[in-house]
């Protein structure tokens, strides 16, 4: 096979994904990685013996010779060979840009630094109830170019910032930001790049859906087109340009039973549904059978009045800042937070208040242990541990009836575990050890 001309970037998941769409549909292809020796490579040439594999960094002469790269989410598109092929006249593109040029269903896209899993998660489902034939994927599940092998009529796709600067030509019936909070600095210049990223998710979109209570999810958006917005303020001003939804729009839900952020996520899936024609009988029903996702303000256990939740998938402090409130608001005590990891260059300041308001101690680990505590408030116990296991033992002796013990780590796990599902388990698995041996062995 000839294979000069498309060179795939990156055999993650994506990567694969990509393989496969090029290979079912005849079109030549060469890989590069930049690890010398990616861990699905063996199954790769197995599956693909003619296809031509480089791995190390990446050569930009051989990414000029190419006319279109489809990189990866998880390799930057400022890496200077890429970037040297762009200016090449390269196309640089992703596999959501593949994946869109060949759908011609509506697809409904999400976004946001917290909540995007939940949301789409909660749209498919609202959708399946009602009787559509939908696909659900992208940044979530299944990739996106597997999902072209199914039937279906309606799709609702996840999408992080990494895979919207690779997507031009998104077409969204109905697109939302839900929120932005510093996360992904590691890949970008500024914060002002990352949301900039994220905003591409509303070009060209039919419908918008806006949050109204985080301005900077939508700063400079042309809102001209229809739009819905949705706030936790059950006052907020009706407008006549906008279809406006608040909590007491949820008819038939007891609110009072979810949390802060459980509310917003519910908000936002309700005006995707409304926005693409959905019953609001068949939102209802999902609403009411969704079960949280795991490692998201996930209950592990109550035992002895002290609640202990697992919110490992909090890996930015935006997320971590809409638990503390969640919980905070809710018990009766205090919060311990078992929190630390890579912190991907985020400013950890945001935190301070909530931690003031919220917690009693903290318990820190992981690479940016001591960035974080540099913004922990005098009056809160501070300690440092190097264990995951250490952490829930201390948080374990600090814990009185009426407190929560929270694991929501503000950042990511990969420094310490695979990801952060692996984080999550641990911490449930290492929890519920302890209760064990407590209830075996009482004192």
């Amino acid at each position: 096979m000839q294979d000069e001309a498309i060179i795939v970037i990156g055999l993650g998941q994506t990567g694969q994904s990509v393989a496969r769409y090029f290979h079912a549909n005849k079109i030549a292809f060469q890989v590069c990685d930049s690890r010398s020796t990616p861990p699905q490579l063996a199954d790769f040439k197995q599956q693909f013996p003619k296809v031509n594999v480089y791995c190390g960094d990446l050569d930009p002469q051989r990414l000029c010779k190419a006319t279109q790269l489809v990189v990866s989410p998880g390799v930057s598109i400022h890496t200077p060979a890429i970037q040297a092929a762009k200016r090449a006249g390269v196309e640089v593109i992703g596999d959501i840009e593949l994946f869109v040029r060949q759908c011609s269903k509506p697809i409904v896209a999400i976004t946001g630094s917290n909540g995007k899993t939940t949301v789409t998660s909660l749209v498919g489902s609202m959708a399946r109830v009602a009787g559509r034939n939908v696909a659900v994927g992208g940044n979530i599940g299944q990739p996106a170019l597997d999902l072209l092998s199914s039937v279906f009529d309606l799709c609702v796709l996840e999408l992080s910032s990494f895979q919207l600067e690779t997507t031009p030509s998104l077409q969204a019936a109905v697109a939302v930001n839900l929120n932005v909070s510093e996360d992904h600095l590691d890949r970008y210049a500024s914060y002002q790049e990352y949301i900039a990223a994220k905003l591409h998710i509303y070009q060209h979109a039919a419908i918008k859906v806006i949050n109204l209570d985080d301005p900077a999810a939508w700063q400079n958006v042309d809102l001209t087109n229809p739009t819905y917005g949705f706030s936790l303020n059950e006052a907020y001003p009706q407008s006549d340009s906008m279809h406006i939804i608040t909590p007491k729009d949820l008819q038939g839900l007891d609110i009072t039973q979810y949390y802060q952020h459980q509310i917003l996520n519910m908000l936002a899936a309700w005006c995707l549904g409304t926005a693409i024609n959905l019953p609001e009988s068949s939102m209802l029903e999902a609403i009411q059978h969704f079960s949280e996702l795991p490692h998201r303000c996930q209950l592990v256990v109550s035992y002895q009045g002290v609640d202990w939740i697992n919110d490992s998938k909090a890996t930015n402090v935006g997320s971590a800042l809409s638990a503390l409130s969640s919980i905070g608001e809710r018990i009766d005590h205090k919060i311990i937070l078992i929190a630390g990891g890579e912190g991907k260059g985020a400013d950890f300041s945001p935190l301070t208040s909530s931690l003031t308001k919220f917690c009693k101690a903290v318990v820190l680990l992981g690479k940016d242990k001591l960035l974080l505590a540099a913004i922990v408030p005098p009056e809160i116990e501070t300690i440092f541990v190097t264990s995951l296991h250490e952490a829930v033992s201390i948080a374990q002796q600090l814990a009185v009836a009426g407190d929560a013990v929270l694991l929501s780590p503000a950042c990511a796990s990969t420094d310490m575990f695979k990801n952060y599902i692996e984080r999550g388990e641990q911490f449930a698995h290492i929890v519920m050890g302890i209760i064990d041996d407590q209830q075996n062995n009482p004192r």
